[in-house]
């Protein structure tokens, strides 16, 4: 049984008649070589004609932490809205500004060893650290001396006493870049992809050179770099362990951008949306290409980068969100904005 049917499962039928929370398979099994994984649905949030804080703007970072909670932050409202383990809604915190608890663009969220809700805003250049108890309180923020016109992703790292960010940062010829808990920076890894030398545009490397990150353990981690696909896996000396290559569309992603020393024009070109950490032999990729329509994931053994299977799944239903709690158990989220925002949590096993 392939994924398309854990997708299409986690379709909800548009309209007011049908709630979130229905679904169509609450259990799924299938094969993926010599393993079985297995999601139960726990919890939909989002509909038509639902409380406002189940109502989402047109794009959203989203984090679910070890006890299945959700977090959803609305870049359009610069809001960040905590559901608990069944999606019912607990808090919301932030608007928009520059202020602090204020955001312009959250890229990204992750949770911190010590339970915290650390929120990366891109356009400020910010972290901002919350604290929940009863509601979601701001303990901290933390600037960083990055450009807020590049497009980042935020990670914690290694053993937890670093974040790493993942973007061009402007004179540093790498796609990773590590900092201290304290905001100062340590160092980067991953060789860029480069624009043409003749072009001397920081616009267009800031749009072009964007990147995810797994990290396996607190030595090894893979860097997927969005477009064109490609895989590296680093060791603790941030040395090659492998790399991966694929030209996975007929068109070269060049074709969808147009650049010139003084500007540059970017098309939505067939890129790498989503990275994570299945188990300890498995990771997924997810990519798409708007312009067909199209959406696959691919899962991949974490020793070698062998693609294991590869499967074409609903272009209206996209993985936001993977969490490894043990070596063979977490949570994944899938979400879709077919007729309006929507997000569907499910615990999943392997074995």
């Amino acid at each position: 049984m392939g994924l398309v049917f854990i997708l299409h499962a986690l379709n909800v039928t548009s309209g007011a008649s049908q709630p979130a929370n229905e679904v169509r398979d609450p259990t799924i099994e299938f094969e993926i070589a010599d393993k079985k994984l297995t999601l139960d649905h726990r919890c939909s949030v989002g509909a038509l004609n639902e409380p406002e804080e189940e109502l989402f703007g047109s794009s959203q970072s989203i984090l679910i932490d070890s006890k299945g909670n959700l977090i959803v932050a609305d870049h359009d409202a610069g809001e960040i809205r905590l559901f608990d383990e069944t999606c019912a809604f607990v808090a919301e915190t932030g608007q928009l500004g520059q202020g602090p608890g204020e955001f312009q663009w959250i890229s990204s969220m992750v949770t911190g060893e010590d339970g915290h809700i650390i929120v990366f805003d891109n356009n400020n250049a910010r972290l901002s650290f919350f604290e929940r108890n009863e509601g979601i309180e701001l303990v901290e923020s933390l600037s960083l001396d990055i450009s807020p016109t590049a497009i980042y992703r935020f990670y914690t790292y290694g053993d937890g006493q670093h974040f790493a960010i993942v973007g061009n940062i402007t004179g540093k010829d790498e796609l990773v870049h590590l900092y201290s808990k304290d905001g100062a920076y340590v160092k980067s890894f991953a060789s860029l992809l480069k624009v043409a030398d003749t072009y001397d545009n920081e616009l267009a490397r800031n749009q072009l050179n964007q990147g995810l990150l797994i990290q396996l353990d607190h030595f090894h981690k893979i860097v997927a770099l969005r477009s064109p696909y490609t895989l590296v896996k680093y060791d603790a000396d941030n040395e090659v362990v492998w790399a991966v290559e694929e030209d996975l569309w007929d068109a070269p992603w060049e074709g969808y951008i147009n650049i010139t020393r003084d500007s540059y024009q970017v098309g939505v070109y067939p890129q790498i949306l989503f990275a994570g950490m299945l188990s300890t032999e498995l990771f997924v990729v997810e990519y798409a290409d708007f312009e067909a329509e199209t959406r696959s994931i691919d899962f991949r053994n974490t020793d070698t980068g062998e693609l294991v299977k590869r499967v074409a799944v609903d272009f209206e239903r996209e993985l936001v969100a993977l969490r490894q709690d043990t070596s063979s158990s977490g949570f994944a989220v899938f979400g879709s904005s077919a007729s309006y925002p929507s997000f569907s949590v499910y615990q999943w096993t392997i074995e």
